[in-house]
């Protein structure tokens, strides 16, 4: 076989492999499914909740920064995996789309200049999501410039407290989510409309605001978990906590 013929049959052969590769692959869709992507012609992809569609199978992070118009020396990048799992993405890091089970990629700020800090940096994508879809105010505030909370306002409580809604506040450590969210804060005087005393609360200070606060904590054998864990699951063991203490 001569170069000629041997190069007609390479090109042929490489011809059928395309045409075999599925036009579009939408990533969010097989995380959904918990399969990994197979090989197309092109992939979509969401990043900060906007979508890109890009015809190659693997970019560096700086490549997919770039997409959206960022660039790694402001910005930090992470893929957000099936289950709730982040994998921070440093900017020559290539990402094989085919060989991770990937949701979405978010960006975060590397700092924020005085007078733009929103406070609410420490918060996932899904925190924030999570949070709007309540329908409550809520704010993420600081204490002396180090301390963080989230506190949400008018927080519904269970009919056998003595109002019917409060301000609810849970700390935020530095390195949320990596590190657990635990007990939560009502303001002094939300208690039983029965008037029966509940155990271990005490006082505690946060800004200006003197809170209570309910020493609740996670069981041993249920961790908490930085892969998926978060300020809704965090919201659902203070429902319960709610719901069995003050009926």
């Amino acid at each position: 076989m001569n170069e000629v013929e041997t190069g007609r049959e390479a090109a042929h052969l490489i011809k059928e492999i395309v045409e075999d590769l599925a036009e579009l692959v939408v990533l969010a869709e097989y995380a959904a499914r918990k399969q990994h992507p197979p090989r197309a012609k092109a992939y979509k992809l969401e990043i900060d909740r906007i979508e890109k569609v890009v015809h190659v199978h693997d970019m560096t992070g700086r490549q997919i920064l770039g997409l959206v118009d960022k660039y790694p020396e402001a910005w930090c990048l992470q893929m957000k995996l099936h289950g709730g799992q982040r994998v921070r993405i440093e900017p020559d890091q290539r990402v094989e789309f085919c060989a991770h089970h990937i949701e979405r990629f978010e960006t975060s700020p590397k700092r924020a200049r005085a007078g733009e800090a929103t406070q609410t940096e420490i918060l996932t994508h899904d925190d924030v999501a999570y949070l709007t879809s309540l329908g409550l105010p809520w704010e993420v505030m600081v204490d002396d410039g180090k301390a963080q909370a989230l506190v949400i306002h008018d927080y519904p409580l269970p009919g056998g407290a003595n109002r019917p809604k409060a301000d609810l506040m849970v700390r935020l450590p530095n390195t949320y989510p990596a590190a657990e969210l635990d007990m939560f804060n009502l303001p002094r005087g939300v208690g039983r409309a029965d008037g029966r005393a509940l155990e271990c609360l005490s006082d505690t200070a946060f800004g200006e605001t003197l809170w209570t606060q309910w020493s609740r904590h996670r069981l041993a054998e249920e961790p908490w978990r930085p892969d998926t864990d978060c300020v809704a699951t965090h919201l659902a063991l203070v429902e319960k906590v709610l719901i069995a203490e003050l009926g």
